[in-house]
């Protein structure tokens, strides 16, 4: 087997071992082979080799930390082909199993199972999975809201801002809210402290608060999206054909460019401040245009409507910044503390909840883990130091995903010997409370590792692994390209760098060339806009068939097939074109899980209208159509549920079919009280043959009977968590 030759930067990344290490890299870098060499370089060194006890590698997902513990198992077992008799990669290899590479949930339950104690936890305590926890909270919450509704006078007033008087996103939108809190070392107590800072703010302290140069620099970065499309805007105005056009337009036009620049260049330079961008956005005031008549020209009016975009911006701005935003403040304020009062309530009572279940969640974990990790002044506690000794190597991988309050985590337990690795280019978690500029920080406040084999001797050091050896030079070229314009467009949040470009590395066997990236734009039917992209694709494929290139080669990504997968397969078998893999369904497309839902409905609560008639619709009882229509019409109480007006039809005209279903349901709602979820379902499945069903479904009578079984599962994993109940289950 060849000896894999590395690139300068891969090289440093293996070889660098003192200081903490930030390494920017792109995809198809080569950064999981690269750690992996770390690591079994670590092992092996003569001077002072690291064991792969003292090691922690913390990964994203539970997926890659097993990726990452067989890639370095199979390091070691290629090592071990090169060196059988070296005795230190066997003892290495022994002990993978149990080496500390994992999450950073798997790492903070660690810390606090061997705490319980400390933190008032029992023994026993479990970490309930997403859907227990999501059905949980929002339990909890929706109870906070009902509570505040009648008690809180500034409540219904407050939530206003967020949606209608009871309206149901409520509990979603505020637990959105919430767990964006939990993502920051104060938590709630962040809201807290905006409160009383902004509770007693004069209007010198309004001008120089946080807040108002956000505002500022919100304008900022704005303007600087559209710096370069209005600079080329102005030099096309000066270099109009009609000369008309650049003395209507062009000193204005240049004017208000050196505005644009002058804001933004300041900014970049980090000479800005509160009180250079108030003088420079209340100062400003467009120059008139002379009117251009009888001349037509699209480009013209693109610019006209990029400059008044800038202008709307600055002008908002103006009005924000004007002192009549104080009341906007001391509102927000009000706004503020019910909610923060929200927060604390429902904090409390899900505490409750979850200790009552002895459940703790993911955030819990991570919030604990930071308690024992970090003291009051946010340094280090005794724990964590006592914890940083045991290793004297920490890797985490996707650095640009982390919060700042897994860094602090990080920070803690580290002695400036960690390896961060990560790609700002990459960064997709920002729902979950993700913080790039975190990995943007570290990557430009770091000294660039020293080239020409300069020894490193300590410090934190940034490393680019810019090399794409992966993809074809158009896809590189097209990324460099996509990146590039939306990163420059937004340096005030998020410095690009020149390292940060992909680098074409990949070897081919060919010099042929590479298939252009195409960006289509499609007519949208007047129907359907997939109808409209899958003809456009299949005449794609159709193309590339001709020309010689394989179907075999050929993948339509989609972001939902669930939808667009079945009109996509009818069109491009309709063209001939033969088509592979299978829409993404969920359980609740397919009839008989439907069914059985509406039957488990109809037992938990007979009043339910929609299911009760789909039972109804269902033929299962041998109600026909016109029964269903007299069932629903024929009844002395108007306005009452369908179930009611069931019953009375059924006795009114002794309706057999009807006699039959009540008989069935009253039966199944008492045997039910005394039930699991899962026996539930498997006596439904029973009752009505609904594998038989599934039989008659000849085209997907397999795949329906597959879903079916995947129900159970479902219905047998709710019963290992807490909750109980039909209801809870639906």
């Amino acid at each position: 087997m060849a000896e894999r030759i590395w690139t300068p930067e891969q090289d440093r990344a293996i070889k660098v071992r003192h200081g903490d290490l930030i390494i920017s890299a792109a995809a198809g870098s080569g950064k999981t082979a690269v750690l992996c060499e770390r690591v079994i370089q670590s092992l092996l060194d003569k001077e002072a080799p690291v064991d792969i006890s003292e090691m922690l590698i913390v990964t994203f997902t539970e997926a890659s930390a097993e990726e990452m513990r067989i890639r370095i198992g199979d390091a070691i077992r290629n090592k071990m082909k090169e060196e059988p008799s070296n005795s230190i990669l066997f003892r290495q290899l022994m002990a993978l199993q149990s080496a500390d590479i994992g999450t950073i949930h798997s790492f903070c339950k660690k810390i606090v199972s061997a705490n319980t104690p400390q933190l008032g936890l029992g023994s026993e305590v479990r970490v309930v999975d997403s859907d227990e926890n999501e059905i949980m909270a929002h339990d909890v919450m929706q109870n906070v809201i009902d509570r505040f509704y009648r008690t809180e006078p500034d409540f219904p007033e407050a939530v206003r801002n967020f949606v209608d008087i009871r309206d149901d996103r409520l509990a979603d939108i505020l637990l959105g809210f919430y767990k964006k809190t939990q993502s920051t070392e104060k938590g709630i107590g962040l809201i807290d402290e905006l409160c009383r800072e902004y509770s007693v703010m004069t209007k010198n302290d309004w001008e120089n608060s946080r807040f108002a140069k956000l505002l500022v620099n919100s304008a900022v970065v704005k303007v600087q999206s559209y710096i370069s499309e209005f600079r080329e805007g102005v030099e096309y105005v000066i270099n109009h054909e009609n000369p008309k056009v650049a003395s209507a337009r062009g000193d204005a036009y240049s004017w208000d460019l050196s505005v644009m620049e002058d804001l933004v260049s300041r900014a970049e330079e980090r000479e800005y401040s509160w009180n250079l961008g108030d003088a420079m956005i209340m100062d400003y005031s467009p120059k008139k245009c002379t009117p251009l008549r009888n001349i037509t020209d699209p480009v013209l009016d693109t610019i006209s409507g990029v400059r008044d975009s800038v202008k709307e911006i600055l002008n908002e701005t103006k009005v924000l910044l004007s002192t009549e935003i104080s009341f906007s403040v001391q509102e927000t304020v009000r706004i503020l503390k019910v909610i923060y009062k929200v927060f604390y309530e429902f904090e409390r009572d899900f505490s409750k909840e979850k200790k009552e279940s002895y459940a703790v969640d993911f955030t819990d974990l991570e919030r604990m883990a930071y308690r024992l990790l970090v003291d009051k002044n946010g340094d280090p506690t005794p724990l964590a130091r006592d914890i940083s000794t045991r290793y004297k190597q920490i890797y985490i991988d996707e650095y640009q995903d982390t919060n700042s309050l897994q860094d602090a985590i990080f920070k803690a337990i580290s002695r400036e010997n960690r390896f961060m690795v990560g790609d700002i280019k990459q960064s997709i978690y920002g729902f979950r409370g993700a913080e790039p500029s975190i990995f943007a920080k570290y990557r430009d406040s770091f000294s660039k590792c020293p080239e020409n084999g300069e020894e490193v001797t300590g410090g934190a050091h940034s490393i680019f692994l810019s090399n794409n050896f992966r993809c074809d030079r158009p896809i590189v070229e097209f990324s460099n390209l996509v990146f590039g314009t939306l990163f420059t467009n937004n340096s005030l949040k998020i410095k690009y760098l020149e390292e940060d470009k992909l680098k074409f590395s990949k070897q081919k066997d060919t010099e042929e060339d590479d298939e252009r990236v195409s960006i289509i734009l499609c007519k949208k039917d007047d129907n359907c806009a997939v109808y409209s992209e899958a003809l456009t694709i299949a005449d794609r494929i159709k193309a590339l068939i001709s020309r010689g290139t394989p179907l075999s080669s050929i993948a339509v990504i989609m972001r939902s097939a669930k939808d667009a997968f079945p009109i996509f397969k009818k069109i491009f078998e309709k063209e001939g074109i033969t088509v592979g893999g299978k829409s993404a369904k969920s359980l609740l497309d397919i009839p008989e899980i439907l069914f059985l839902v509406s039957l488990m409905n109809i037992i938990d609560n007979p009043h339910r209208d929609i299911y009760f008639a789909s039972v109804l619709s269902s033929n299962i009882f041998g109600i026909d159509f016109n029964e269903t229509v007299a069932i629903a019409t024929e009844c002395s109480e108007k306005g009452t549920t369908l179930y009611n007006r069931f019953k009375e039809y059924t006795e009114k005209h002794c309706f057999d079919k009807g006699e039959k279903l009540l008989k069935w349901l009253q039966k199944a709602r008492r045997e039910a009280c005394g039930k699991k979820i899962y026996e539930i379902v498997e006596d439904l499945c029973s009752d009505f043959a609904i594998y038989a069903l599934a039989a008659t479904d000849t085209e997907g009578s397999k795949d329906s009977r597959k879903y079916i079984e995947a129900f159970k599962t479902v219905a047998r994993d709710y019963e290992k968590n807490s909750y109980r109940g039909l209801y809870s289950f639906l």
